[in-house]
């Protein structure tokens, strides 16, 4: 996204949460947009399964075989216009950020486990 942004000279803030990524830039642009910073924000996220594996895992040419908990990264994209209050369209009417929740998980390919108790932390804070 870096190489992408910047040929087109526009103002381009880069996030980067893994699974939460787009999660946070929705949660940042309403937030700009509700307060005026900006009329129209694109928040977007993408990722690839080979630059993942690739930088975070296991080099894929290496060949060593994945664990029983590892996870699979989506090749995927997308991306929401989200634009200022009175708009037409779907709106971002509030946002939950969780806390940091740490378990104690210690497999390194386990990052379900290692996510899964912050997510039911923060669903069970909004839901109380």
């Amino acid at each position: 996204s870096n190489y992408t942004m910047r040929q087109l000279g526009v103002p381009f803030a880069g996030l980067y949460g893994a699974c939460s990524t787009m999660a946070e830039a929705l949660c940042l642009a309403a937030l700009c947009a509700a307060a005026g910073y900006a009329h129209e924000i694109l928040a977007m996220s993408s990722s690839h399964f080979c630059a993942a594996e690739r930088q975070f895992r296991t080099p894929l040419e290496y060949g060593g075989k994945r664990t029983p908990t590892a996870q699979w990264t989506a090749t995927a994209a997308g991306a929401c216009l989200v634009r200022g209050s009175g708009a037409a369209g779907v709106p971002v009417l509030s946002a939950t950020i969780g806390r940091v929740c740490d378990a104690g998980v210690k497999d390194i390919n386990n990052m379900g486990a290692a996510m899964a108790p912050a997510a039911a932390q923060t669903l069970l804070h909004y839901f109380a």
